[in-house]
């Protein structure tokens, strides 16, 4: 019958795996360690003679290997069962709720389970938790990190108000920086010089462990050379074609001279040939010996090993490949002789493997695992990430180590498990002065509930008491009644700069602590190198080919169509040439635009008609405000680049207008004008301008073609705002305000959210805790 099959396949299962513990266990070099401790405990029951104390947390929590033991030791002498000092009430209500059992008249205290509706929300619970307790003299405190992204959230929290956590738990060494640079280190010897890509050369280079030994202005100024010889010279791979680019820049004489950016890659360039002398010999002459000193040779060579023994994380690599190495000196024959590729997935897994402790910090607030709370004793206990999903996941689903086998042999299962959680609790609810549970009780529109265990507490708690132990977490409110987290709003008057540029004029009105983040504390990211054209290329290659023909043509109405498109041409193909990138990219664009460039032709002659001229292009405008005390300097340099200003002239006065080019369609273009104030880019170069001249016109003035291959009409700014009063009004005004500490908030609009570099920073994000699935920003 099919039962009958499933006992067979069942019982052979349970069979394969008895035999290879069996073969385990027979092997004297390498006895198994459980086999072992129980063997033994053995010998010790077989010479029982003095009292046998046995220290647990719970007696139901002991493997039944253990308790046989145990029952066959009691029959030779006393055994005695000793666990901690326990609250009896507490213990009370959890066997009530667990098991069944009669709830005691007196309610549960000093225990509370939090909901929050996000990950920050939950941290910053935690975080105002620990600062109660630590208000009512409670010092040695545990926190339980069942959600490790909560936990990890909860210690920057708390670092920023300089409380440090001891993390018993540690973190996979992978994760620190220290092995990543190892790791990518060993990855571009892998591939090798030859094939080395820019981007994984200037992972590792960036490192600061790696040429630690260099001045570190030194080191930056090499690195920003070796980038810009890359994006000239478009070498993406390869280090001698980095190194050529590099050489190149040095014999223009735009390298400073304390750089020396050539010797670090060629620093670099020796030490992966070093590596590939060794992965070419003979595949029974390389072993991992030779492989782990080679390792050892290029952390000097590159200038890492002092920098790795300083690095708390660094010094336990270098602790683990120490280990390693000494394991594997002795291994010979084949298994000695490997390739680079199995040696690096060693240490992969090696990293992946060591647990990371950062062994400099002491301190009585410990970050810990439930595993690890049992029979110790602290006066208060967080439990973060306190749902089903994380404080009981189920078991890896095996094919040899199913449930059934587990029940064959004794083994911990889904069961047991449950009973060593329910253990655990019981063992911190009943001998901690307070417990605190939380967790993120909704993601999204996605309800998370509370773990089953807590949740009959709750329940046999409100039943019996009419007291609920749960409540939701609140900081502050929005309009929609839900929990929200402050948003940052951060004052820097020490850092307001005295010159702006109008770029950055108008991520201050867009988002204030874009502003702060990006422009004060310098954050802004560093330009990558672009390898291939992108639209703002596009742009600037545009402008400068306008620019061009304006000044060689200052009248397009004196020429004809074909000699203007031919110079046009001309002067579009000299300038592409001097993109980075691929060409190709570059050219259809230029042929989109060279279709349209008649519509561009009729436009301007039109424009010549009602009496306007080219004046100048590319043009370089500051101007000076005062926003402040004098005696105090508080001025602003606002600077920028005006695309381009055309005159006419006009009852005897010359009148000026402000163009700016943009690769945009119209649609975007009115969105830029549609509200006045809105937009400053165009505004703030009338502001500009109106220092010199009165401003008549300003105009966007799009390049990009639309569907049907002609270009659209310009978009002009609002007569109001020519005179650029307004814009100066509102320049001074905040200035004056950032001067006298006034707060910068995230506060930017969801579409300039989506693009910010500085998004993560804010966290404005998380503090806006989406109502669906998805941020709102």
């Amino acid at each position: 019958s099919a039962n009958r099959v499933a006992e067979r396949q069942l019982a052979a299962e349970s069979q394969l795996v008895f035999s290879v513990w069996q073969a385990l266990i027979a092997d004297a070099d390498a006895p198994d360690p459980v086999a072992l401790r129980l063997r033994v405990v053995e010998e010790m029951t077989a010479r029982a003679s003095a009292p046998l104390f046995v220290l647990t947390h719970a007696p139901e929590t002991l493997e039944p290997v253990e308790s046989r033991l145990i029952a066959l030791y009691e029959q030779a002498a006393p055994v005695q069962v000793i666990g901690p000092p326990s609250d009896k009430t507490r213990s009370a209500w959890l066997d009530a709720a667990w098991q069944g059992g009669v709830a005691p008249r007196a309610g549960l205290s000093g225990i509370s389970i939090l909901a929050a509706r996000s990950l920050e929300a939950e941290a910053r619970a935690g975080v105002q938790q620990i600062h109660a307790w630590l208000g009512a003299d409670m010092r040695h405190i545990a926190i339980v990190a069942l959600d490790r992204a909560a936990a990890r959230r909860l210690r920057a929290l708390l670092e920023r108000d300089q409380l440090l956590l001891e993390d018993e738990g540690g973190w996979r060494l992978s994760t620190t920086s220290a092995a990543a640079a190892v790791m990518r280190l060993i990855d571009l010897a892998h591939v090798g010089a030859a094939r080395a890509d820019y981007r994984e050369v200037f992972d590792l280079l960036k490192s600061p462990l790696v040429f630690a030994d260099l001045p570190l202005p030194q080191k930056r100024t090499a690195l920003k050379v070796i980038e810009r010889a890359i994006g000239q010279a478009q070498a993406a791979t390869g280090l001698t074609a980095m190194r050529e680019a590099v050489r190149r820049v040095g014999n223009a004489g735009e390298t400073p001279e304390d750089a020396h950016p050539e010797q670090l890659l060629g620093k670099l360039h020796a030490v992966l040939d070093q590596f590939g002398v060794l992965a070419r010999r003979a595949r029974a002459s390389t072993t991992l010996r030779d492989w782990f000193a080679q390792a050892q040779s290029a952390f000097a060579a590159l200038g890492m090993q002092a920098a790795l023994q300083a690095d708390i994380a660094g010094q336990q690599v270098l602790t683990a490949l120490d280990q390693a190495a000494a394991e594997v000196a002795n291994v010979t024959g084949e298994a000695a002789t490997q390739p680079l590729a199995v040696w690096r997935d060693l240490l992969a897994e090696l990293f992946e493997t060591t647990e990371f402790r950062d062994t400099s910090i002491t301190s009585t607030i410990k970050l810990t695992q439930l595993a690890a709370m049992p029979l110790r004793q602290f006066e208060a206990v967080l439990v973060l990430g306190a749902d089903g999903a994380h404080l009981l996941p189920p078991p890896p689903d095996l094919p040899l180590v199913k449930s059934s086998v587990r029940h064959d042999f004794g083994l911990r299962g889904v069961d047991e498990a449950r009973t060593e959680v329910r253990a655990a609790l019981k063992s911190i609810v009943a001998t901690a002065r307070a417990v605190t549970f939380t967790w993120q009780a909704q993601r999204g529109k996605r309800p998370v509930p509370l773990a089953a265990e807590l949740e009959l507490l709750e329940r046999v708690h409100q039943q019996h008491t009419g007291e609920s132990l749960l409540r939701s977490v609140d900081f502050g409110s929005s309009h929609t009644g839900h929990s929200r987290t402050p948003l940052a709003a951060p004052s820097a008057a020490a850092l307001v700069p005295q010159r702006i540029s109008v770029s950055a004029y108008a991520s201050l009105i867009a988002c204030p602590y874009q502003f702060f983040a990006r422009n004060l504390l310098g954050l802004g990211a560093e330009e990558e190198i672009r390898l291939t054209a992108d639209q703002r290329d596009i742009g600037l290659l545009l402008h400068r080919v306008l620019n061009a023909l304006h000044a060689e043509v200052p009248r397009f109405s004196a020429f004809g169509l074909e000699a203007l498109q031919a110079r046009f041409t001309a002067l579009a193909r000299a300038e592409s040439a001097r993109l980075v990138g691929a060409q190709y990219v570059a050219l259809g664009w230029l042929a989109r635009f060279g279709a349209a460039f008649p519509t561009y032709v009729a436009w301007q002659i039109g424009r010549e008609a009602q009496g306007w001229a080219f004046h100048q292009g590319e043009i370089k405008a500051e101007r000076r405000f005062d926003v402040g005390e004098a005696a105090a300097g508080q001025h602003v340099q606002l600077y920028g680049r005006l695309d381009r200003i055309d005159t006419r002239s006009a009852n005897g006065n010359t009148e000026v207008a402000v163009l700016d080019y943009k690769t945009q369609g119209r649609a975007s273009l009115n969105a830029r004008t549609k509200h006045a104030g809105e937009d400053t880019q165009l505004a703030a170069y009338v502001l500009l301008q109106s220092a010199t001249a009165p401003v008549a016109q300003a105009l966007y003035v799009p390049l990009k073609p639309d569907k049907h291959g002609a270009l659209d009409e310009p978009t002009a700014l609002a007569d109001e705002l020519l005179d650029g009063m307004a814009e100066e009004a509102r320049l001074v005004s905040l200035f004056k305000h950032l001067h006298r500490g006034a707060a910068l908030p995230a506060n930017a609009a969801a579409k300039v959210c989506i693009t910010c570099e500085m998004r993560g920073l804010c966290r404005r994000s998380t503090a806006l805790e989406p109502e669906g699935d998805e941020a709102t920003v």
